[in-house]
């Protein structure tokens, strides 16, 4: 096992205990913990892939997801909504 996955292994375990101990607090929060969940078991999966051209496609899509959820902030802001 390689230091990365290693790393985003542990990474993912702490924040699912994160967001069960914040269920635990606040049982408001489940829905948001619950998408967390999902998203987290997603993207330990794909650290996990033996596949080397779907991890990369895999990798290209979320890199995407994110430059499409930073351009949705940023429109977001600039419009005076957040």
């Amino acid at each position: 096992m390689t230091v990365v996955r290693k790393s985003m292994t542990a990474g993912v375990i702490v924040y699912l205990l994160i967001a069960v101990w914040q269920v635990a607090l606040r049982p408001g929060v489940v829905a948001e913990a619950a998408f967390l969940l999902v998203g987290l078991a997603a993207l330990g999966g794909i650290v996990w892939a033996e596949n080397e051209p779907v991890l990369k496609k895999a990798e290209m899509a979320l890199l995407w997801v994110c430059i499409a959820l930073f351009v949705f902030y940023a429109a977001l802001t600039a419009g005076g909504v957040v």
